[in-house]
């Protein structure tokens, strides 16, 4: 790794920032999965809905999508 940092010192840069790297959310349908939850959170952070009604509506979308996965 040594010899490869020198020869390629961007990689330095992914390697220093692993010890800052936390899993994603991984999922069926992930994408869409991720849009319910971020539409959430922007109507929250919005005042569009409250807080407890973005996320239970987020809720209720995540549970829709991934039904068909569900045996």
């Amino acid at each position: 790794m040594k010899k490869y940092v020198a020869d390629f010192p961007a990689a330095a840069v992914a390697r220093d920032q692993l010890q800052y790297a936390v899993a994603e959310l991984s999922t069926h349908d992930n994408q869409r999965v991720t849009k319910a939850l971020n539409d959430g959170l922007q109507a929250a952070l919005t005042g569009s809905k409250t807080s407890e009604q973005a996320m239970k509506d987020a809720q209720r979308e995540a549970e829709r999508l991934l039904r068909p996965y569900r045996k």
